[in-house]
């Protein structure tokens, strides 16, 4: 059981590596509203774990001990700001997110010491444990709930993307409760390496969506809205240059259109009509939930060339 314990151990070690690079890229090359939140959670893990799987015996340092369960302490808050990217949450609750952050942090500190495995405790650390539920079960709740609640009424692949997130966010909660409530063993440590390579796993799929999944959520109406210039002429992006990624869907769905003409003609004359499928579906990263979200009209003069190969003369209505 130890030698899958320690497998998983590894797993999860490359998993949160992985998670870290491709979010940090995402929000270097795109700069998308929230992802930076990502990439810093993500980023915390992969750095504590890279460290105790390099030098195990950091850990028996208190102070280096107490700074990285600190440091570990600041991810839930950093989710907790990506979560509201979204919806902003009111002022009450981001004072919450802050102060339950900041207390649970100076309690880390003020503990005369971090127990290691066998070891009495220090004097009031079931207090801790209690303050780090409530600490981390807050800050998780919000945004399992807010996650949920930004995937009603958005396309399959927006709202697939949330809800696996929200799912990962609650699995990693459950582990919370696991150590707030003080439980061990062999089975335990294996279990909870499991349900994190699981989550890692879920965080993967949510944040790197594969190219099938996006084929298999996608829908025909989605296409269908930039088959006509006047729809995509009243697009509004967050940012100038996603007008390029507007015209590339122009041109992907006028395929799309043209293959689905020779597939109908096909049947229509009794020939055969086996074919192979190709969709790109281009996700735009727009929330309609977000009401705040800075859209503006994209600047159609910046790409006449282009509009003009595509045979349109007006740049806006």
């Amino acid at each position: 059981m130890t030698h899958w314990t320690q497998v998983l151990t590894n797993v999860s070690l490359v998993e949160f590596v992985l998670l870290a690079a491709l979010t940090s890229l995402q929000w270097l090359r795109h700069r998308i509203r929230g992802a930076g939140w990502v990439a810093l959670s993500f980023a915390i893990l992969a750095v504590l774990s890279l460290t105790v799987k390099i030098d195990p015996a950091v850990v028996t340092h208190q102070f280096v001990a107490k700074s990285m369960v600190a440091l570990l302490l600041v991810m839930p808050y950093c989710l907790f700001r990506f979560a509201a990217s979204f919806r902003t949450p009111s002022r009450i609750v981001r004072v919450l997110a802050v102060g339950v952050t900041a207390g649970i942090i100076a309690f880390t500190f003020w503990l005369e010491f971090l127990p290691v495995s066998g070891s009495p405790p220090p004097p009031y650390f079931l207090a801790y444990r209690v303050a780090f539920a409530i600490a981390f079960g807050f800050l998780f709740s919000y945004v399992v709930v807010r996650l949920f609640l930004a995937g009603r009424g958005e396309p399959p692949i927006a709202a697939t993307r949330m809800h696996l997130l929200a799912i990962a966010v609650a699995g990693l909660e459950v582990q919370v409760v696991v150590v707030a409530l003080g439980l061990q063993g062999a089975t335990v440590r294996l279990v909870t390496q499991a349900t994190t390579v699981a989550m890692g796993i879920l965080f993967l799929i949510a944040l790197v969506l594969p190219s099938f999944v996006r084929v298999l959520l996608s829908r025909r109406e989605d296409v269908a809205r930039f088959c006509d210039w006047d729809n995509c002429a009243s697009i509004e992006v967050e940012h100038a240059s996603h007008g390029e990624r507007v015209l590339t869907l122009m041109e992907m769905a006028a395929e799309y259109d043209r293959q689905a003409g020779v597939i109908a003609s096909r049947r229509a004359a009794g020939r055969p009509s086996n074919y192979e499928e190709t969709m790109y579906i281009l996700d735009l990263g727009l929330d309609t939930q977000c009401a705040d979200l800075p859209t503006k009209p994209v600047p159609w003069d910046r790409f006449e060339s282009t509009l003009k190969q595509h045979g349109i003369k007006a740049l806006s209505h």
